[in-house]
């Protein structure tokens, strides 16, 4: 385990988010001079996030994500839209890696 003084002299240095929830809740993280004015907007965020699916596919999913939050952010496209788009792409990748899976798995049992 990190020290509590370690990780806020690394939030005040580096400006991230510490590891420890005392210290991410604490005045040295959330009242830090300079941007970003509102850093437990990255606390909020931790209750949505989730890790990368352990899947050959997800750096490719990454990538197709990445591209249609781009096209959001920049005003190009609804955020709507974006994810009616990246939906069915995103599901039929990972369709393809439950059933390459289970060939592999089959072919294993075989030999």
């Amino acid at each position: 385990m990190v020290r509590r003084e370690a990780l806020t002299q690394r939030a005040i240095k580096e400006q991230v988010v510490p590891s420890r929830i005392s210290v991410a809740e604490s005045k040295a993280f959330l009242h830090l001079e300079g941007p970003p004015r509102y850093r437990k907007v990255f606390l909020d965020a931790i209750e949505y996030g989730r890790t990368r699916p352990a899947v050959p596919c997800s750096r490719e999913m990454d990538d197709i994500i990445r591209n249609e939050i781009d096209l959001v952010l920049r005003g190009k496209k609804t955020a709507k839209a974006a994810c009616e788009r990246v939906t069915p792409i995103v599901n039929d990748l990972l369709k393809y890696e439950i059933s390459a899976r289970a060939r592999r798995r089959a072919a294993e049992s075989r030999r």
